[in-house]
This record gives C-alpha cells, structure tokens and sequence, in this order.
C-alpha cells in the first residue's frame, strides 16, 4: 500500500479518535450520573391488610417507605359473652412490630406458630409475645429477644413430679428385715409412734431406691400394708416387692428429719416428697420432658429419690415434637427459680430451652420478690391491673385452654414452688384461680421459650403516657400517626342507669356515653352480652350501641334477665359487683369522629432475604417496601 493511502487513514483514525474523546468527555458526567441513579433506585412493592407481610429484599437494612398497623381489641374466652361465660375486653398500650426470617413461623391474631407434634399428631400451637428483655446464656453472654409462651397448654397433663423413693441403699445392707423411724408426724398416716419395716429377699445394689405406695395421701398409714417395691435408680422395672408392717425388727436406716416434713435425712427421704412428689423446678420430671429433644430414654433421675412417671416418660420428649431445625431458635438462657423453705430457699439456676412462667413473671405476688424473673408486660396487660395479682385468688383471665380441646379450661402449672410446702406447687386452675397443689397431679403446662432478636426483630412504639389503653385504630409507624377509632366504657357500680319501660319482656336499661352523634350506630362488642337491637318492640337479652334523636344523645342499652334485674338500682348494684370480681361489664364502640394522636415517628428496615413482619395488635393494613432494583426486575422477568 503506498505511503499517501495509509496517511489518510491515519489521519481518519487519529480524527475519528479525537472525536471520539471529545464525545466521552461530554458523555462522563451523563454516565456517572446515570449509574449513581440505578445505585440508589428502588422498586417498591406494596401489601395490605394481612396478618403477616412477606417478602423477600435483596438489601439489608433499608427502610420501609410506609408501614401501617391495625389495632384491634382482643376478646378473652370462646363463644357468645353472656353474665355466666363473661369474656374480658383487652385493649393496647403499645404496639410491638415483629420481623423475622424464619420461614416456618406465621402469625396469627399477634402470636407465632412453630408446627409441633406429639406422636402421630400435628398441632400448630401458637405463641403469645409476652416481654422483650435482656437474658444470660450460660457462660455469662446476654442475648437481646422475647419471651413467647403457648396460648394454650400441651394436649395432655404431665405431673410436675413423681412420688419419690422413701430411701435408697449404698449396696452394703444386703438382703433382710429393715426398719425406718418416723421423726415428725405427717397428715394423719405417718406417727412418731411407729417405723415402718419390711423385708428384702435380695441385696440391693448401690443407688437402688425403696418406693412405698402411698396412694399419694398421707392420711395413709405408711407402716400399715402398703405395697413397696426396690428398683434400681430411675427405673421401672421392679426388684423385689412386698407390704409393710410396723415394727423395728431388723436393721434400722435411720429415720425421717424430726425438724421438717419436707427436708431429707442422711439416706431417708422426706415424706412430703415420697408421698407426693417434690416441688423443686430444678429437679422436676416436667422440666425433664420439656427440654427432652429425644424421641425415648429421656428421663434420667435428678436426685437419688428421683422417680419417673411410666406415663409421662413413655412420651417423646417436648422438644423432640419440634425437630432440630425448631428448637434451636430456642435460647438455653438462665432461669432462676426460689426453692422451698426445707431447702434454704436456694435459688436454682437451670439453663433451659423452655420453662414455665414464674407467679411474678405472670403479675402475681411472688413468695420471694425480684427472684425468679421480672413480671410479663403480656400478663399486666391480659389481667388490666396496675398491680399484681394476689395468691388465693381468682381471675377468669389467666385460664388456659386446651390446644386439642380450646373451650376447654385446664389446671395449669407454673414453675414456682410453695415456700411452705416441699410437695406443692403453683398452678392456674380452670376458674383463673392461683393456687399450689401437689406435685403428683398430673396438670396441663404452657411451655414457653425465649428467642433472640437475631431471629425474630422487635420494635416497639408505645402510646401509655400519650392517650392510655387503645382499643381499636390505625398507627402509621413511620410518621407516628395513631388515630383511635373506638372508644370503651368499663362500668364499675357508681353509673346512673335509666329505665325504659315496656310491657314483659321489652325493658330495658340505658346509660348516656355522650352526646348526639358520638359513636356509629349498631357496632360494638361487650364483655357480658351479644349485640342485639333493643327497642321496645323486640325482646331477648343482650346489649347495644346507638344515637338516640329523642333523648338528643348517645347510649349504651342492656336487656338483662328480667327475672334477675327489674331495676335500674339493680343494675347499678349488678355493675358495681361484676366490678369487685374483677369481671367489669365492658362495651367496646365505635367513635362517630376518631380521634388523632401524634407519637414519634419510627423507622423499620428490612432483613437481607426473606422478611415476615407482623404486629401483635392486628394486621398489617398497609406496607410498601422499596427493594433492590435489579431483584426486582430479576423477579418481573422470572
């Protein structure tokens, strides 16, 4: 090629290139530009009223461009309100926004389900969120989560404990007539008079335990016919069996403590225990089987007059129901529990996977304050007292229910021991009542866990000292805007009551809730009555809520039994006793103009992946999330 061709292409190329970078300097800012925009462009998705939100995010830690809750009351109980099945009203005092990324949990009405199953039989328990806090992994590590408790008990009972061996031997005694005093009479069975002997056809070995039948009643005389058999510790497999007698033939053991019916002596049991099982939290066989993740071969004896319950032990352990990949969201934290005053009143600590609640931690008086956890804003908020519950005493609120039979109120044990006793131990009855028995009975639980806030994120927005107790609304999270939408009345006796009266079956009463257009007609629930139109044309009993133009006002009406309230003085009286029993006649309405309230804003950011975000006090009315761009269109294109 000549030299004049190949300079003109030279040229060509050297001018195309100088037209090329003058067009890049132009375009630089263009393109830096443009990609700064894509960088930090979101596509945004957005979900309404449903319980649980979810979606999966591609970046972590960017907010949520709007977030709504509802809050909605929450009814106590099952089935129509009525004066004879009376279902509490329990509104909100904060609202708790949950996030997690654990695929298999869900929400319903507040709670998360984990799928659980007992043999062949699947359960879908829920879980009520009842306190945020900080608690001690072993070793000392503090973990930030939740406590969460089952809404119902366990489908079957479990005794808190097993009656337990009256002695056990050190493998010296050998065969032969043995004898063992009674130190301190007990019920009316067990004399100071009289020891109880009996005789072994073979030598037992070291750790072998002596277990009387003692028909769980210490009015029966230990020394009089009672069947006994030796096993070896632990097991259920008899040795040798026989009856007592009384006598003191043979070689003595010792005898039981002379100071206390609940405390141990050398070899010999106390008889509080070996009658009725023992109450130490620490020791028990249903601390045992709630933390067992093992389907058999489970139990194991906690002290040497520790005895299994063939029942109980048959059973796959709690924690094997929920598998592996379930429970280990379950943080082993400490739990401090009081013992009995025959054991010093020590203070056990057991690092488990899941407990029973303590009194204190359910809002009840503790035997030893500050000790065994700090009470449960669930609990403070389910009873609606600004004090705690007393021991003795009943509150229809604290009933469980079964989770294989939900109207169907169980006895329920809790973890803390009576102080008093070495055999009895707190539970909730099917009346609400709060109260200790022994630990033999074989009573329903609530298990609870605690899970860290690096599975499940809680963020809280409270309104208490702003506007009190919310029974029903809104509240945008992100601009802090609640607006309240229902109002409540709970009546305690000092009310005035009008009567309006008709023929037989048609009166009623009413009270004044305020002026002429104060609440929506003809919506609202009650605690002791269904709605009902009330008029003087219908008859039936139940309550309502309406505007009433000839009285210029808005009023709540109850048709009674007419049988058992006929005036309005009765009524009154009726309000103040419901009162005392701590069971208030409750109507929830809804208001004709809500009200506003300005909390502060609160920001939520996503989880990298999977998120399911939820709120204890109703469904998520509205949320949209802004997500990674190229995620979002990688999901449009499939």
């Amino acid at each position: 090629m000549s030299t004049p061709i190949i300079n003109a292409q030279m040229d060509a190329i050297n001018g195309s290139m100088a037209i090329l970078k003058s067009d890049l300097t132009t375009l630089r800012p263009l393109i830096k530009s443009l990609k700064e925009t894509a960088l930090n462009a979101y596509a945004t998705e957005s979900l309404s009223n449903q319980a649980i939100a979810s979606f999966t995010d591609g970046a972590n830690n960017v907010p949520v461009k709007s977030l709504s809750v509802g809050i909605e009351p929450v009814q106590i109980g099952t089935g129509d309100p009525s004066p004879t099945n009376v279902r509490p009203i329990i509104g909100w005092n904060k609202a708790q926004i949950l996030q997690s990324q654990l695929a298999e949990i869900s929400a319903a009405n507040g709670r998360i389900i984990f799928p659980w199953k007992d043999g062949n039989t699947n359960y879908n328990p829920e879980m009520n969120l009842c306190s945020v806090s900080d608690e001690e992994l072993e070793g000392g590590t503090s973990v930030h989560g939740a406590f969460f408790e089952w809404d119902k008990t366990i489908p079957f009972g479990v005794p808190f404990d097993e009656p337990e061996a009256i002695c056990y031997f050190d493998g010296t005694e050998g065969a032969g007539t043995f004898n063992i005093g009674i130190g301190m009479a007990y019920g009316t069975g067990w004399s100071t008079s009289k020891h109880i002997q009996f005789t072994l056809n073979v030598a037992p070995s070291n750790g072998d335990q002596l277990v009387i039948n003692c028909g769980t009643n210490a009015a029966n005389d230990p020394t009089n016919g009672r069947t006994w058999n030796l096993y070896a510790k632990g097991s259920t497999t008899s040795k040798d069996t026989g009856t007592t007698s009384n006598g003191t033939s043979g070689t003595n053991l010792g005898s039981t403590d002379s100071t206390s019916v609940g405390k141990a002596n050398g070899k010999i049991n106390a008889p509080q225990r070996a009658v009725y099982g023992y109450n130490r939290w620490s020791e028990s066989l249903l601390r045992q089987y709630l933390n067992a993740t093992s389907a058999s071969g489970w139990y194991a004896a906690q002290n040497p007059w520790d005895r299994p319950n063939t029942t109980a032990v048959a059973r796959e352990g709690f924690l094997y129901g929920y598998g592996a990949d379930v429970y280990k969201y379950f943080k082993p934290i400490k739990v401090v529990t009081v013992a009995c005053n025959a054991d010093n009143n020590a203070e056990d600590v057991t690092y488990d996977r899941v407990f029973l609640s303590s009194l204190e931690q359910m809002y009840c008086v503790p035997q030893f304050s500050g000790k065994e956890g700090s009470y449960w804003e669930y609990y403070k908020r389910l009873l609606g007292r600004t004090t705690p519950a007393a021991q003795g005493s009943t509150y229809p609120r604290l009933i469980k229910y079964a989770l294989n039979a939900p109207t169907s109120a169980q006895n329920c044990w809790r973890r803390s021991a009576n102080s008093n006793s070495a055999a009895t131990a707190w539970f909730v009855g099917t009346s609400g009542l709060v109260y200790t028995n022994y630990a033999s009975y074989a009573y329903r639980c609530a298990p609870s866990v605690f899970i860290s806030a690096e599975d499940i994120k809680i963020t809280d927005i409270t309104w208490q000292d702003t506007v009190g107790t919310v029974y029903g609304g809104t509240l945008n999270v992100l601009t802090g805007v609640l607006v309240v939408d229902k109002g409540v009345k709970s009546f305690d006796g000092s009310e005035t009551w009008t009567k309006n009266t008709y023929t037989d079956g048609k009166s009623y009463f009413a009270y004044k809730l305020g002026a002429f257009g104060f609440v929506v007609n003809d919506v609202g629930i009650s605690s002791h009555y269904v709605r009902a139109t009330i008029t003087s044309t219908t008859t039936g009993i139940g309550f309502n809520v309406y505007n009433s133009p000839s009285n210029n006002d808005a009023r709540v009406a109850v048709r009674p039994d007419l049988s058992q309230i006929t005036t309005a003085a009765e009524m009154e009286t009726w309000c103040g006793t419901q009162y005392t029993n701590g069971t208030p006649f409750t109507v929830v309405y809804e208001l004709a103009t809500p009200t506003t309230v300005q909390l502060t804003p609160t920001e939520v950011k996503t989880l990298l992946g999977v998120n399911n975000i939820w709120a204890d006090t109703g469904d998520i009315t509205e949320i949209t999330i802004r997500c990674d761009t190229a995620l979002y269109l990688q999901k449009l294109v499939g």
